[in-house]
């Protein structure tokens, strides 16, 4: 068995060893601040645990359970060791420091609520011999919807030793009926630490990393946008650095933000779809980084995916997310009291400060004079589902109408803009915010996107689907204290590559696993040699011209290297044989003509990259917990996932 320990809080206990936040210096009279480190989650490795007893058809497996639903503040989605009842597993703990604890919830699952009739369950938890942790839950339709939640509790276990996790049915629960889904939730040894908050100035900047989501580049008028959707964002590049060819790690939220927080690629930290979709306790990210340095950190979430029950909350003291109101995402406006009066209470602290707003993201919802500004009147007929026929006939190479369908588009695109220009307006006032408290110099402050958006350049809607420029090029906008002024940089970038940067913007040294390109370093940026940029996504399409239909694409990857641009969809077990698409992007800049059965060399040496790339991060990446029905169900409310998928 492999020592019981995460080597990502050994490398933050090292941190803090280092001095970060300590001493008796002029940060002596500041207050300290309590952070958590996970040094062990206990649900998603397998090998951690053994199986002591468990049924014929119901063997524990680690999965993401909840008792109700998000509509109750603790019977939400929570990481779980899933143990239908009788099952017994043990888990042997190395010794930790002092205060280690073990948290966890039990509970059970809708699935077992849904069921007529019922039982009931017991949960326990022995550690060396001693019982410690005692429930019992009952299940079926008749438990009150006010009774299915999470039953939390913490247990002291720096000394370490055997932990044993044990359910079994009570009484009038038959040991063959159909296996209840009940379970032990979040399992995480927790390892408080203090650490003291800092003082930010010019020289030790506070950090604000701003994710605009859904926004391509050319959305800014700075990018090219002929409206002048974006002065706010403009003015910020004017007097930092804009990156002309930013390029996201994949068209879609999940592994493009963990992308952003980890700096590393979709393969390697592993959030990639609804099977692996949980940000693990393994991975470093930058806020953790930020607060073993003492920065004050917080995170505002304005989009469904960057949630705590992803545990995209890593290192962040405060994690503030915002549901959807029905089909309608929370715009920025709605947060700016929240993420004012945050920022007034830091007052002297140094922060690090990320915000997901999400005003772009179809349905567009444009402030109304900002839609009267550039929409034309709304096409009669643009109703849910209208464009379907259109793109149906499209890909069957049957005729269609082609005026109509532009009208449709030039509405969607004169909508979206008035997005763009409502993000750009509340982005404003945040910034007016840090002036007029005196912050704007001792601030950098990053814009950038998850990914873009699509309005047919490849024949598709919206994102997710594709790795062309529309889908995965994204802005990037640097400014603030150390970042040079009034610079376009042409040269190709990763927006991953932003961790590096910030950290060295900070003044901090750069942990190995985050290392990479500062982007602020232009001279030296100018005399890095070419890499390969690698693109991926799992909720890939193809439009397959030869059975004039749209194919779905379980693996969808990409490479750009020295001007060209391959598209790679492997074999699928289901069917679905292997497509190749090869561009020059030098002479053919749109992407629009596959030379692939001309160039088969190319071909070959590029797609050879990315099974090279792949294979490499399948050596680092940890295990990743899946979302189960509840994330495939919000995928499909968002648009992710087709309703026949």
């Amino acid at each position: 068995m492999r020592p019981a320990r995460n080597p990502i809080a050994a490398l933050l206990l090292s941190l803090l060893h280092a001095g970060c936040g300590g001493g008796e210096g002029p940060e002596a009279d500041l207050p300290r601040m309590r952070i958590e480190t996970v040094a062990l989650s206990l649900v998603a490795d397998p090998e951690l645990r053994t199986v002591l007893r468990c049924r014929p058809d119901g063997e524990p497996y680690a999965d993401s359970m909840m008792p109700l639903g998000k509509s109750h503040t603790d019977a939400g989605i929570l990481p779980a060791l899933v143990m239908p009842p009788p099952c017994e597993v043990a888990f042997e703990l190395s010794a930790l420091e002092p205060g280690a604890a073990l948290r966890f919830a039990a509970g059970i699952g809708t699935a077992s609520y849904a069921r007529a009739g019922g039982g009931a369950v017991r949960f326990e938890i022995e550690l060396d011999g001693r019982l410690v942790f005692e429930k019992e839950l009952a299940t079926g339709d008749a438990v009150p919807r006010d009774e299915r939640v999470w039953h939390r509790g913490e247990l002291p276990v720096a000394g370490g030793g055997r932990l044993i996790l044990r359910t079994s049915p009570v009484e009038g629960a038959a040991g063959d009926a159909e296996p209840v889904q009940a379970g032990f939730g979040l399992l995480e040894v927790i390892q408080p630490r203090e650490v003291r908050r800092t003082r930010s100035s010019p020289e030790r900047p506070n950090v604000l990393l701003v994710t605009i989501d859904t926004l391509r580049a050319d959305g800014l008028h700075a990018y090219g946008n002929p409206r002048e959707a974006s002065p706010v964002i403009d003015r910020l590049a004017a007097r930092g650095v804009l990156y002309e060819a930013a390029f996201a790690t994949s068209p879609w939220t999940w592994p493009s933000t963990a992308s952003l927080l980890t700096s590393l690629t979709p393969p390697e930290h592993g959030l990639e779809s609804v099977d692996s979709c949980y940000l693990a306790d393994e991975l470093l990210t930058l806020a953790e980084v930020f607060q073993f340095r003492g920065f004050t950190t917080a995170a505002f979430s304005c989009n469904p995916l960057v949630v705590r029950n992803k545990n995209f909350d890593q290192g962040f003291e405060l994690f503030r997310e915002y549901e959807p109101i029905g089909e309608e995402w929370i715009p920025t406006r709605e947060i700016l009291d929240d993420v004012r009066a945050w920022i007034d209470e830091m007052g002297e602290f140094r922060f690090f400060l990320y915000l997901h707003v999400i005003d772009p993201h179809g349905p567009y919802l444009p402030e109304e004079d900002l839609a009267r500004r550039w929409a034309p009147p709304r096409p009669e007929g643009l109703q849910e589902g209208a464009w379907q026929p259109f793109l149906r006939k499209m890909y069957a190479g049957e005729e269609y109408d082609a005026e109509r369908l532009a009208g449709f588009l030039d509405y969607r695109r004169a909508m979206y803009d008035g997005e763009v220009a409502t993000v750009d307006r509340a982005l404003g006032e945040i910034l007016a915010h840090l002036d007029a408290l005196g912050l704007t110099e001792s601030t950098v402050v990053a814009v950038t996107s998850d990914h873009g958006e699509e309005f047919l350049e490849h024949g598709m809607l919206a994102h997710g689907k594709q790795l062309f420029d529309e889908s995965v090029r994204v802005p990037m906008i640097l400014a603030g204290p150390g970042v040079p002024e009034g610079v376009r940089e042409a040269r190709p970038v990763e927006n991953r590559f932003l961790v590096p940067t910030l950290l060295r913007l900070a003044g901090l040294p750069v942990p190995e696993r985050l290392e990479g390109p500062d982007l602020t370093d232009l001279p030296v940026l100018a005399r890095r040699p070419v890499e390969p940029l690698f693109l991926s996504t799992r909720l890939g399409k193809w439009i397959d011209r030869e059975e004039g239909r749209l194919a779905t694409v379980p693996e969808l990857h990409g490479v750009q290297l020295e001007g060209k641009l391959l598209l790679w969809s492997p074999s699928t077990e289901g069917g679905e044989r292997e497509r190749l698409a090869l561009f020059d992007l030098e002479r053919d800049p749109r992407a629009e003509r596959d030379l692939a059965p001309e160039r088969p060399g190319e071909v070959e040496a590029l797609r050879r990259l990315i099974e090279e790339w792949l294979a490499r991060a399948e050596s680092v990446r940890p295990n990743v917990l899946g979302g189960g029905e509840p994330a495939l169900e919000l995928l499909r409310e968002i648009g992710y996932v087709d309703s026949e998928d």
